[in-house]
């Protein structure tokens, strides 16, 4: 995969995953989670080692230790990450990012309650729908993120990879 473009700094990042049919999911506290096929938004912040690059690594193996809400989607065969868009800051910008985005009502709604949200108590949930073409959801995250003073930078998955996106 192509994640090296990705830096190793803080940051916050919105995953993109297609739920390719009709699914089910026992996530953790959450217990039994039904999620229709269609287009899913993860919101996310690195903070820790290796910052944003090992953050979005994580989340595009498959193969890892159960540790957070969203990885139960990310190992499963029935979801597919198809992009991610980032931005470096040191700031913690996640709530801000979800609030941002829970403006495009018309765009993006929340998808279960509480996902990925236990350790932000004003959240209400970091898994968001797609109501809208993939297109169309990444230019209102790329909106919301330009809106808060970030710099977005997106990558698409084809069939190399994670690639960045051109504009």
């Amino acid at each position: 995969m192509h994640l090296n473009v990705v830096p190793p700094q803080k940051g916050v990042y919105v995953l993109y995953l297609e739920i390719v049919q009709d699914s089910e999911f026992l996530v953790g506290s959450l217990g039994v989670v039904k999620l229709a096929k269609g287009t899913y938004l993860y919101i996310g912040s690195a903070r820790g080692p290796g910052g944003l690059r090992a953050r979005i690594s994580r989340h595009f193996d498959k193969r890892k230790k159960i540790r957070w809400h969203i990885d139960y989607l990310t190992t499963h065969t029935n979801v597919i990450l198809s992009g991610v868009t980032y931005a470096v800051t040191e700031l913690d910008m996640e709530s801000k990012l979800l609030h941002k985005l829970l403006t495009f009502s018309d765009v993006l709604g929340i998808a279960v309650p509480r996902f990925g949200s236990s350790d932000r108590r004003g959240d209400p949930s970091h898994l968001l729908r797609c109501y809208s073409e993939i297109e169309t959801c990444i230019r209102a995250v790329e909106a919301a993120m330009k809106n808060l003073g970030l710099v977005p930078q997106t990558l698409i998955v084809d069939d190399e990879g994670p690639q960045p996106r051109i504009r």
